[in-house]
């Protein structure tokens, strides 16, 4: 039989360990153990100097960013005292390692571990310190200025690519009309916003509760998986942290006090503009739409059964919701 090519690999973790040791120069001994397979297979590596979690992508899902860049980024939002999952420096200086694996390159990348905890629900106390952190990086990121390329987080990704994907999987006519349509509206709408700094500029491009860790009380928080980051309007990232409510069916008198703690955080180290504000139901919707794209993606990932056309349909509601509010 022809010999076929797989759709992506999950390497070893035991075979892994000594070339993480090697690359990042870690004191040994290092152990490895697979932590979490998703979009991107992630392991937790253990040193006797510390603990630390490496990112190996999987390939395909064109919309992240160049990792080197990302490391960049990260790096320098860590030195003006951002708090932020750090990237480990390789032995040779930079911050990504490549992999050879059956179906191509892949660029690892080993980042620090942070303390804390994810919380889906945080309360208005985690959810203030959230939107304050997040602020500091966008203005911290401000003076960054890349080696590399970033991609543009704009009407172009957030809609057309979306759209896209979802083309390719065998969604009903009425369905993907129903895309095509809130596509559409969106689209004006989006077009229609300023690309001006301070609005304007790189932020994280998933800012989301379970991409942030909280700590302490008062709680402290952190923030980590960077590889949506960009150039786009930074009422995307506050945005999102709305779409995750509403996705999660999460929109009582509790979480509408989460949000507004997490406004009123944000805003208390960057003004956020009018026009910021007014765009936050826009870019709700587009981020609905986006996640509809990217489940697509995850259809040929992780098969029909949870991510088929089927379910794709299922989230044409909320999408078809927010779009009428606007």
């Amino acid at each position: 039989m022809k010999r076929l090519p797989p759709l992506f690999t999950i390497p070893q973790a035991g075979p892994l360990a000594a070339s993480v040791a090697s690359a990042w120069g870690l004191p040994r001994p290092v152990t490895c153990a697979l932590w979490f397979a998703g979009i991107n297979a992630i392991y937790r590596v253990e040193s006797p100097r510390a603990t630390y979690f490496l990112r190996i992508p999987r390939r395909g899902l064109g919309a992240r960013a160049n990792p080197a860049v990302e490391g960049a980024l990260i790096a320098h939002l860590r030195e003006r005292g951002c708090a932020v999952a750090a990237p480990v420096r390789t032995r040779l200086g930079g911050f990504t390692v490549p992999l050879r694996l059956p179906e191509g390159r892949a660029d690892a990348v080993l980042f620090e571990r942070i303390d804390g905890e994810e919380n889906w629900r945080p309360d208005p106390a985690q959810a203030g310190v959230a939107g304050r952190t997040l602020a500091r990086m966008h203005v911290a990121a401000d003076g960054f200025r890349a080696a590399g390329r970033f991609h543009i987080l704009d009407s172009r990704w957030l809609v057309r690519d979306s759209i896209a994907l979802l083309g390719r999987v065998g969604l009903a006519a009425d369905a993907m009309r129903g895309f095509r349509d809130a596509a559409r509206r969106i689209h004006r709408r989006l077009a229609r916003l300023p690309r001006t700094s301070p609005g304007w500029g790189i932020l994280h491009g998933d800012a989301i509760p379970t991409n942030v860790r909280f700590a302490g009380t008062p709680p402290a928080a952190a923030w980590y998986d960077f590889e949506f980051c960009g150039i786009g309007w930074r009422a995307h990232d506050i945005a999102s942290f709305r779409h995750f409510q509403l996705y999660a069916n999460w929109d009582d008198a509790g979480a509408r006090a989460v949000w507004r703690a997490f406004l009123r955080g944000y805003s208390s180290v960057r003004p956020i503009a009018s026009w910021e504000r007014r765009a936050i139901p826009v870019l709700t919707a587009s981020r609905q739409l986006w996640i509809a794209g990217l489940h697509a993606w995850f259809c040929g990932q992780y098969g029909h059964k949870y991510f088929g056309p089927a379910v794709l349909a299922q989230r044409l509601g909320l999408l078809r919701k927010l779009v009428s509010s606007l």
